[in-house]
């Protein structure tokens, strides 16, 4: 059984998305802080 090719476009987003988020929302918590805003979204969600 041939293996499928592997789609870069897919590959790219479904890794690059997670990775940019781990990096990215503790920068923005960093930089500018959370208000009471955000952690009254993080905890309804």
């Amino acid at each position: 059984m041939e293996k499928a090719p592997i789609n870069w476009t897919n590959m790219l987003l479904f890794s690059l998305t997670p990775l940019l988020a781990v990096i990215l929302v503790p920068l923005y918590g960093y930089i500018d802080g959370y208000d009471l805003y955000e952690w009254l979204v993080f905890l309804g969600m």
